[in-house]
């Protein structure tokens, strides 16, 4: 391993990234799939069609399992951008956009892992 992030060789830090990203996935894909009352009233409140939450968990959940399976990685670290993307421009549409801090944070670290998953030719 050559190189270094976050003062660790540089694989490590991907792979603990990687394993953080997956455990926030799951808990959040998993409550929306659960129908938890808070996060199916902010999917009404953002105007989305009822049982979309659906949607979003399954993709969350699926990429989340998706960044332990090697082949896959790269691309499941790419859905989880997309879906922080959203998830974060929803938040700037409908204020308090502090609300979509979290989503900033699991957007950047999903694109953090997606990135060195692309630089390298298979992942990390």
């Amino acid at each position: 391993m050559t190189g270094s992030t976050l003062g660790l060789p540089s694989g490590l830090a991907v792979r603990i990234i990687s394993v953080l990203l997956a455990i926030a996935f799951l808990l959040v894909g998993g409550s929306k799939l659960a129908s938890v009352p808070e996060l199916v009233a902010s999917f009404e409140a953002f105007g989305l069609p009822t049982g979309s939450h659906y949607i979003v968990g399954a993709l969350e959940v699926l990429g989340a399992i998706g960044l332990f399976v090697r082949p896959f990685a790269k691309y499941a670290a790419i859905l989880l951008v997309v879906i922080s993307i959203g998830a974060f421009g929803m938040h700037v549409i409908y204020p308090p956009i502090q609300q979509g801090v979290p989503a900033l944070v699991l957007l950047v670290l999903s694109a953090f892992v997606a990135y060195r998953y692309s630089k390298s030719n298979s992942a990390v």
